[in-house]
């Protein structure tokens, strides 16, 4: 007796050991799962996104295109009101006939933009998104596109036959196409429909593993450091120079030769003070510390981890 009484307590501290067991196998199990599973965005995305609309559609160059943009009257005054804000408002699109609603739209641009907002104009160019609202939607696998008022091209031609060339040079250069371009019905004008450098660019390029996209802009007039040209106490500043050329000084003491690079002297010191960011969009090693890389990942396409980021910095470094 005393033998069957130890024999169940042998059996059920086994039995209870093993549940133990099977219950931390399964923990372990769905972390191990939680690790390795994509978030449903991206999931969703790489379902979604295609190539699709590459053969043919928006982007069928032997024929000019038609978009009508149908949007309320509270969205069209809202977004002309905020543009220089690049605000997303929704509205819906009729592409060669297509339907699609719920889709998003905004400005773009630069001293563009604000050439057109400061003057009363509505003559943007836009980006459109169809994905904002609702992630499962796309315009057969293309999750933007832009259109480009052409304002600043009389020729209309130049950002055309430069894709069409890199294409045909199987360089990765966006798709693009003529639209005539009409708001609720009503002409609005001649457009260039260009495909976004966004994920179904990447997608349409470099396959379904694609990687990240930084858009690092080293250049701007914010950057410039304004002071180095005032600045008497700077030895580069152009200053004295300058008060010599106004008087007339500088013309009278120096020959045709002395003078040739005048220009130059005038504006590097201007320059200069964006050397470091110059180097860094450009991917030059400067050390191992992200933070010194902000240009590069504060201007990143697709979410990005810390991991990548010490990926791009070992890039450079390796290219050193």
């Amino acid at each position: 007796m005393i033998r069957s009484k130890k024999t169940d307590i042998i059996c059920i501290i086994c039995a209870v050991i093993s549940v133990i067991v099977a219950v931390t196998l399964m923990v372990l199990s769905g972390k191990e799962d939680t690790l390795t599973v994509m978030n449903p965005a991206e999931k969703l995305r790489n379902e979604v996104i295609s190539d699709e609309y590459s053969d043919g559609y928006i982007f069928d160059d032997s024929y000019v295109h038609e978009i009508n943009l149908i949007i309320s009257d509270v969205n069209w005054d809202y977004m002309v009101k905020n543009a220089i804000d690049e605000v997303y408002v929704s509205c819906d699109a009729e592409i060669d006939g297509e339907y699609f609603s719920n889709i998003a739209i905004r400005p773009k641009g630069n001293s563009s933009l604000s050439a057109i907002s400061n003057n009363g104009g509505t003559n943007f160019s836009f980006k459109i998104e169809f994905d904002q609202y609702n992630a499962e939607q796309t315009y057969h696998g293309l999750d933007k596109l832009s259109l480009n008022n052409l304002g600043q091209d009389p020729s209309c031609m130049k950002d055309f036959l430069a894709y069409h060339m890199m294409n045909s040079m199987e360089i990765p250069a966006p798709l693009s196409s003529y639209t005539l371009v009409k708001l609720n019905g009503e002409d609005f004008g001649l457009y260039l429909t260009v495909e976004a450098v966004e994920d179904s660019f990447c997608y349409r390029n470099y396959g379904e593993n694609y990687g990240n996209m930084y858009k690092p802009d080293s250049f701007s007039m914010s950057s410039l450091d304004l002071s180095a040209l005032t600045d008497p106490n700077n030895p580069d500043s152009p200053l004295p120079k300058i008060e010599k050329i106004m008087t007339g000084e500088y013309f009278a003491n120096t020959t045709l030769g002395e003078r040739t690079d005048i220009l130059g002297e005038l504006v590097f010191p201007m320059f200069a003070s964006i050397k470091d960011s110059i180097d860094i969009s450009a991917l030059n090693y400067v050390g191992d510390n992200t933070k010194d890389y902000n240009l590069i990942f504060d201007t990143s396409v697709f979410d990005i981890t810390e991991t990548d980021k010490k990926r791009l910095i070992q890039s450079g470094k390796e290219l050193m």
